[in-house]
């Protein structure tokens, strides 16, 4: 009989510590990460500071308050204006300063956030992309993507490609110039024709063609995506409204595969090149 009953004290301790093994698998962690485990998913969230109907300017929270604070101060101040009469509130300064502005956010990894700003005033405006490093706060450069010592190279390549669509430009005006169907009046001899501040079309075509490389600035203005870089080298002809959009494409675009031998290997887009 204690033989029996021995075993069956044995059994209940056996099956109690089988439940509470069981019971301990289930019971979830208590420290869990607020870092998203799929680098997929967006890293930053990005809001909105609403003024009036035509205007969103972006604001940016990190787990780390500091660094989206150091984000957040950098945009407002590339787009606080000086000049306004409302200097001391930034949403009021938005809608004094601007007719239309808004933005949409391109990346949202680990290593890079860029958030992409348009506005316009008085029929003026931009489009300009802004990087950041959100491990850090701070702004990223083009010096931080691609090798400094290589990067006269990818001018070579930008004005190489620039000065083909000056030609494909004047080779196309000139023929319009002959066809009233064109848009043009007074022939081929508008072009070489000076205005009241003594250039002509030539003259610009002339400029455009003799430039170096060195005299190309790429560095303060590109735009990134998933798939490569756009480099903007604006060099125009001053073509009139009516015209404008014959003038040379601004925009140069490389994939990350052309552009993988210009790159830093530690790079902040280092995740999107194969």
């Amino acid at each position: 009989m204690r033989k029996q009953f021995t075993l069956f004290v044995t059994i209940l301790l056996l099956f109690a510590v089988i439940g509470s093994a069981q019971s301990s698998r289930k019971r979830p962690t208590k420290t869990q990460s607020k870092v998203p485990s799929d680098k997929s998913q967006p890293w930053a969230t990005v809001t909105s500071i609403i003024a009036g109907k035509a205007i969103k300017f972006p604001v940016v929270k990190l787990e780390d308050k500091s660094k989206a604070e150091r984000i957040n101060q950098y945009l407002k101040d590339h787009y606080w204006n000086a000049d306004s009469d409302a200097k001391n509130n930034f949403r009021a300064n938005l809608m004094a300063s601007y007719d239309e502005l808004g933005y949409k956010v391109v990346l949202n990894t680990p290593n890079i956030l860029s958030i992409e700003i348009s506005w316009n005033q008085y029929r003026a405006g931009d489009i300009t992309q802004h990087h950041f490093d959100p491990s850090t706060g701070d702004a990223i450069t083009l010096d931080q993507i691609i090798e400094t010592s290589k990067l006269d190279d990818i001018k070579k390549l930008v004005l190489d490609v620039s000065k083909k669509r000056f030609v494909q430009v004047k080779n196309k005006i000139l023929k319009d110039m002959k066809d009233p169907r064109g848009g043009w009046t007074g022939g081929q001899a508008l072009w070489f024709e000076r205005d009241i501040l003594g250039s002509s079309y030539e003259d610009a075509y002339q400029i455009a063609m003799k430039k170096n490389y060195w005299d190309i600035d790429l560095e303060k203005k590109f735009t990134v995506s998933k798939t490569g870089i756009a480099f903007h080298y604006l060099s125009g002809f001053g073509f009139p409204m009516s015209i404008l959009s014959e003038e040379p494409s601004s925009e140069y675009f490389y994939s990350w595969t052309v552009l993988k031998p210009f790159l830093l290997p530690s790079s902040p887009i280092s995740s999107f090149v194969k």
